[in-house]
């Protein structure tokens, strides 16, 4: 019995480290070029490409402040994050590098239960194929 639950112990913790590495591995560098894009339209165009594309996916924008540039959404469920239950919310930043060229920021948060450790996780969610689906979408609403 007590090698069933030290296996278990070990296997969790070899989980928790597996997924955390991936994430406190990113550079600095690899976060921003992960979280970030570059559009070559003009500020306006971008910020209201990104307004339109949360609304009619259902994101609930909380608040959206286009003299300084910040978008930020309220929770949606996120079913199946950290092996169970979740939800997440997004903040955007965005930035005019010059009159054809603004920068777009993510950031995703997510807060979940997991169920095989049994217990309440949150973190900030660097996953390169969710900002990457993100992004397109955001692509699809500046064409």
């Amino acid at each position: 019995m007590n090698k069933i639950k030290l296996f278990l112990l070990v296997f969790c913790l070899i989980s928790i480290i597996g997924c955390a590495t991936g994430q406190l591995a990113w550079t600095p560098q690899q976060r921003e070029a992960i979280t970030t894009r570059i559009y070559n339209h003009g500020y306006d165009k971008v910020f209201d490409a990104l307004l339109n594309r949360l609304k009619s996916k259902g994101m609930p924008v909380l608040s959206a402040d286009k003299q300084n540039g910040i978008i930020a959404t309220d929770y949606v469920s996120a079913g199946g994050v950290v092996w169970g239950t979740g939800k997440q919310k997004l903040n955007i930043n965005i930035t005019k590098l010059n009159d054809f060229q603004t920068k777009v920021a993510l950031y995703i948060h997510v807060e979940g239960y997991s169920d095989t450790l049994g217990m309440a996780m949150t973190d900030d969610l660097i996953d390169e194929k969710h900002y990457e689906e993100l992004f397109k979408k955001i692509d699809e609403e500046l064409q």
